[in-house]
């Protein structure tokens, strides 16, 4: 039994190695197939990025759901759960806070938090250079097949006045291996003995993942797959339980892309098909509390300062958009926040409902 089940994350963590360059078939209604598509080397703000192929965005959302599924079968797969009152009010306050924090200064909003810090701004701050540190994978991917499969994004796209054109898009993998081809063609078993040094301490790769596009024209960031250190790390065997990279958050993962790419301010902020429990769990109650249900774009809006919306912005999928404006003031402006979140869905061809996507307007 024990064989079976080292087989089974084996199997199971191989196919998130095969969803980095989306080999999958799923698709959402009335979308063709993306072409899967390569493109010549380039490079990432000075880090070299190898020939490689890329599916669709839907092919992507497609195979995380059943990536997802099934990681959540195993004993190590994430546990439900239910948001009760005290619960729930712990997220209407610590929403309270990040609102509140989005309005403050450099040097007051970290008064907001314990423990408390001289600033608020990052510790991260030297890209590329971090990823290299911390022993991660940067990779551009060829955003033509990946973004190839967008038509239900389009109304969305044409209702905020975001361009749903390829050239003004870019995508880019960041991938914690320290040894990309190894990881590439051995998957998990290759990870899970990979190491790194950083000031002389050795460290394990966790094989965390992470793939996010970026409109630097309009001001539009969209996270396609966040699967974290500790996420990704407890999976392997032997697992990672400690001794994760201090570069593991999502709002300084996505901070080093953009100060990569460029760009001005951050106008919206897309999480695709949001999976983690608590945000789900979240949602269902927001959905209830508005007396609605699971729509297509245009969705729900929920708008600050109601509980609602303080709520949202304390989930797991809020935080990173919350910490992203919070902790870069200096780069993104002194008052930055949420101004409104919007909730939709997509349905499968098979008559399925997607995970509920969560788009953070900014202003």
């Amino acid at each position: 039994m024990a064989m079976k089940m080292i087989n089974l994350f084996t199997a199971i963590l191989g196919l998130l190695i095969l969803f980095a360059s989306a080999r999958v078939v799923r698709k959402p209604i009335a979308h063709s197939e993306g072409a899967l598509l390569s493109k010549p080397n380039h490079t990432f703000n000075g880090l070299t990025s190898a020939h490689h192929t890329s599916g669709s965005i839907t092919q992507l959302l497609s195979a995380r759901r059943e990536i997802l599924f099934n990681l959540s079968t195993t004993p190590a797969g994430p546990t439900l759960i239910r948001l009760d009152d005290k619960a729930w009010d712990g997220l209407v306050c610590k929403g309270a806070v990040l609102f509140n924090a989005m309005g403050l200064d450099d040097t007051e909003a970290w008064k907001m938090f314990k423990p408390e810090r001289p600033q608020a701004a990052s510790d991260f701050h030297d890209f590329p250079h971090e990823f290299v540190k911390w022993s991660y994978d940067v990779r551009d991917q060829d955003a033509e097949s990946i973004l190839a499969d967008m038509e239900e994004y389009q109304s969305m796209f044409h209702g905020i006045s975001v361009s749903g054109e390829i050239e003004d898009w870019s995508v880019t993998r960041i991938w914690h291996v320290s040894d990309y081809d190894a990881a590439s063609r051995n998957g998990p078993r290759a990870i899970s003995q990979q190491t790194y040094q950083v000031d002389g301490k050795s460290y394990r790769s966790t094989g965390a993942l992470y793939s996010i596009a970026m409109n630097k024209k309009d001001g539009m960031i969209m996270i396609l797959i966040s699967f974290s250190p500790s996420y990704m790390g407890n999976r392997l065997k032997p697992p990672v339980t400690e001794g994760f990279p201090d570069l593991q958050r999502l709002c300084d993962i996505v901070w080093g892309v953009k100060s990569g790419l460029g760009g001005g301010q951050i106008k919206y902020y897309l999480i695709q098909e949001v999976e983690n429990d608590l945000s789900q769990e979240a949602i269902e109650l927001v959905y209830k509390n508005a007396g609605k249900v699971p729509t297509e774009w245009p969705g729900v809006k929920i708008t600050p300062p109601s509980d609602d919306a303080k709520a949202l912005m304390a989930t797991p999928s809020g935080v990173g958009a919350a910490f992203l404006l919070i902790q870069h003031k200096n780069q993104l402006g002194k008052t930055n926040k949420v101004k409104e979140i919007v909730l939709f869905h997509h349905w499968f061809e098979d008559g399925s409902q997607g995970s509920p996507c969560m788009l953070f307007k900014i202003e």
